[in-house]
Order: structure tokens, then sequence, then C-alpha cells
């Protein structure tokens, strides 16, 4: 019932953050890169000289050095992208406005969700819930930093991400379940960490 609560409350944000963050940061990461190389090539209604085709294509001194020089300047510019800031601003503030809420009304939240006040379940369901809420503000932000990912079409490094936060959860589950014996609590504190 915690699991399912606290994905919910995720599911909130979820989609207008990934969503919203992968297409502005793709709308100015393809804004900034053409207006720097309208700025390489200079204004697209200037005339080229009239001999710029035959000098492009003989062979000019240094030219191999140039060419080096211009890799290694294009590997060495970096992206300004407000809206990558922001999302992972909005991000961490959405985070902590979801672990606020649900761990100062974990007991209403979860009776509303069928665990009644008389239930076994509920001590062990609001612990969980609890721990697990500390994590919401780094689960937020790795999903603003999936959408920044994506707005700059790379999407293998969100993937390898997720698959070493799994892997560790997996790893910690049954270290912290079964060989420190801390049960739900264990099981919370290793999503947590992973």
């Amino acid at each position: 019932v915690s699991i399912a609560l606290f994905n919910q409350a995720s599911r909130i944000a979820i989609f207008p953050l990934v969503s919203v963050t992968t297409s502005f940061v793709a709308e100015e990461d393809t804004l900034s890169g053409a207006s720097s190389q309208a700025e390489e090539n200079g204004c697209l209604e200037a005339a080229t000289p009239p001999d710029a085709e035959t000098k492009e294509f003989l062979p000019q001194k240094n030219f191999v050095a140039e060419s080096f020089d211009i890799v290694k300047d294009v590997e060495q510019k970096r992206r300004h992208i407000p809206s990558a800031s922001s999302a992972l601003f909005f991000g961490g503030i959405l985070g902590l406005i979801q672990a606020i809420l649900l761990i100062s009304a974990a007991k209403p939240l979860l009776n509303f969700m069928g665990v009644t006040s008389d239930s076994p379940m509920l001590h062990p369901a609001q612990q969980y819930l609890k721990l697990r809420s500390l994590g919401a503000p780094a689960v937020l932000l790795s999903l603003a930093m999936q959408g920044v990912f994506r707005g700059f079409k790379d999407t293998t490094t969100p993937l390898y991400a997720t698959v070493a936060g799994d892997a560790t959860n997996i790893a910690l589950d049954p270290l912290f379940i079964f060989v420190f014996r801390m049960g739900v609590n264990g099981a919370a504190i290793a999503h947590v960490i992973s």
C-alpha cells in the first residue's frame, strides 16, 4: 500500500516534469546550435567572396593542425541551457514538497488507501512510507535529469543510471532485510539509497 501511495504521488509530478523538460531542453539545444552555427558561418544574407569555393578546396598551410584545433574547440564548448537548470530546481522543490507531504500525512493517506487504524499493517506501512519518502527529492531530480538527457537526444545515459539504481536496490534489499534484520525499514532504506 505504501509503494502504491508513493508511486501515485510521484506520478503527479512525473509527466509534466519529464515531458516538459524534454521538449524545452530539446528546443533550446536546437536553437543554441543553430545560433552558434549562424555565428560561425556569418550572416546568411551576406554575400560570399567570389573566390571562397576555390580557397576552400585548395590545400593550406597547417590545415591539419587547424582542423584538430577546431575539434578541440567544439569539444570544450559547454552548452548553457536555462531550462535544464530550471528543471533540476523544480524537480528538487517538487521532491521536497512530496517528501514533506507524505511524511506529515502518512497515517491519513494510508487510512484513505484502506489501511485502518486497528490494522496490524498500519505501523509497518507508515514506517515504510516515511522512510521511502526521504528519497522523493532524489527520485524527482533523477526524473528531471532523464528529461534533460532526452532533450539532448541521449537515452542511453538515463538507461544506464536506471539499471545501476535497480541493481543497487536488488543487492541491498536482501542485505538490509535478512542480514541486518531490518525488515520493512531495510527495504525502504535500500530503496532510498539506490
